[in-house]
């Protein structure tokens, strides 16, 4: 099927049908309809409901596709306003649009209009007047050496108004629609183009027809795609909002000066976006915020009791998206108050995602995951909840003498993954089965860390040894 099913799907409204309802032998897919069903909009064909206009039905009757049959009906209406021109002009672009011609070159419309071979003059002539007399009988056509560029350059505007493009180096132009486009040398010298043709090409279009259009004429023809616009974007070298009032022209901005700040709406909807588009792990949270996050993750995953509902409790919420479960009016007079990303840091992150929980998951979270853990020294250390769902215990070696069980949280539902460090702080071993582990692996790092460490306690029998934060000339005084 071909890409474009724009006319099929006009055609089949007409019938009073969807293409839903059609046995096609191949099934367009939801981008392809979705893609008619925007184009058919943007021309007036269809309603915000999909449904057929009045002028929708019009561009129906004509044998065309519907961009190139919404550019000769617009074009006659310009006519009964005492030009025709454009009508002369519009025929000729709708048949050389429908036919195979080829230009030779990367050129302009009307230089392809201007110098076709006969046969091919012939077979537009030929198309050209089937459009002109089915919109205005007693009119005869023009040469193509009578239309000017100026007529030519609207007609195709008219019907590929989102293909308009604005130069923005000497052969780069960006597109009405969004999209970047290159242009051979003899076209780049128009800061506006129509363009008629083009193929794909790593994301870009790569130009091969059009033709010049004033900046006065589209502005004429198009105005309301004209629009201005308060735009506000983080600087990640000056780590702030910055506001910029912007010009456009549909998707392509034509200009932009600095606004003196943000206003509180546009503020909070850029650090929403911004945000959003973020790695929860870059967002400016400080660590116990983090915490919470993996520690509200865990719950989510284990589907953790709450002792403290009354009735049925609540699910837990999804982590993944923070913004979404602080209250919105709250989070956003927060951050609509905050221009630069250390204010933003300093929202006190923790308490406003603890306090959007109802007071049960608020206990239930404190108690059965807690944030720091008694060792058997008598000393509490914090407990990492990880990202992967893996609880892990950092504490010296010398304080957990004695612990043989498995430390667990959640009930039990959650072992505890001891990370046991040396005196100076670093890593010797991870476990979650201690008593296992004394009667393994420790004699061999008792042997090294001995000789390492020689004033620290190391005992043959750790697994009921007395537990300490001191060395051994403390421990015997």
């Amino acid at each position: 099927m071909l890409e474009d099913i724009t006319p099929l799907m006009l055609e089949t409204l007409a019938w009073g049908s969807r293409i839903e309802d059609l046995a096609l032998l191949d099934i367009p897919s939801a981008a392809q309809c979705e893609a008619a069903r925007t184009v058919l909009q943007q021309l007036g064909a269809t309603d915000p409901q999909h449904q057929l206009t009045a002028y929708g039905r019009r561009l129906a009757l004509l044998p065309c596709h519907p961009r190139l049959g919404h550019m000769l009906l617009q074009a006659h209406q310009y006519k009964h306003a005492g030009s025709s021109p454009l009508l002369q002009a519009a025929v000729w672009v709708a048949a050389l649009a429908q036919d195979s011609v080829k230009p030779k070159a990367e050129t302009t419309v009307r230089e392809t209009l201007m110098n076709l071979e006969h046969h091919q003059y012939q077979r537009l002539q030929r198309q050209a007047s089937r459009y002109l007399h089915q919109l205005e009988p007693g009119l005869a056509l023009a040469s193509p050496k009578t239309l000017s560029s100026r007529e030519i350059g609207v007609a195709v505007a008219l019907a590929y108004t989102d293909l308009i493009a604005y130069q923005t180096d000497h052969s780069q132009y960006k597109l009405a629609s969004g999209k970047g486009a290159t242009v051979a040398p003899l076209l780049a010298g128009s800061p506006w183009l129509a363009v008629l043709n083009g193929q794909q090409r790593d994301g870009k279009m790569v130009v091969s027809l059009a033709e010049p259009i004033a900046q006065t004429e589209v502005e004429s023809w198009f105005a309301a795609r004209f629009h201005q616009t308060e735009k506000v974007g983080y600087n990640r070298v000056q780590q702030r909002m910055e506001a910029r009032q912007v010009n456009r022209f549909a998707a392509i901005e034509l200009a932009s000066k600095p606004l003196p700040a943000p206003t509180p709406k546009h503020l909070t909807r850029a650090w929403r976006t911004y945000l959003q588009n973020l790695p929860v792990a870059e967002w400016p949270l400080e660590p116990r915020a983090l915490q919470w996050l993996q520690r509200l993750a865990l719950a989510h995953r284990l589907h953790l009791p709450q002792p403290q509902a009354f009735d049925e409790p609540q699910a837990w919420p999804d982590s993944d998206n923070p913004l979404a479960l602080i209250e919105p009016t709250v989070l956003d007079r927060a951050l609509s108050r905050c221009r630069t990303w250390r204010q933003l840091s300093e929202l006190g992150w923790e308490q406003r995602l603890q306090q959007s929980l109802p007071w049960p998951m608020q206990q239930a979270l404190d108690t059965l995951l807690p944030v720091r853990y008694t060792v058997p020294s008598g000393q509490q250390h914090p407990l990492d909840y990880q990202s992967d769902g893996q609880v892990v215990l950092a504490v010296r070696m010398q304080e957990m003498y004695g612990q043989t069980e498995v430390i667990r949280v959640a009930q039990g539902r959650q072992n505890v993954v001891v990370s046991l460090l040396s005196p100076a702080g670093r890593p010797l071993q991870m476990t979650a089965d201690l008593g296992q582990f004394w009667q393994g692996s420790y004699q061999e790092i008792k042997k090294e860390m001995k000789g390492r460490y020689p004033k620290h306690f190391w005992p043959d029998d750790p697994a009921s040894a007395t537990p300490t934060t001191r060395t051994k000339r403390a421990m015997q005084q």
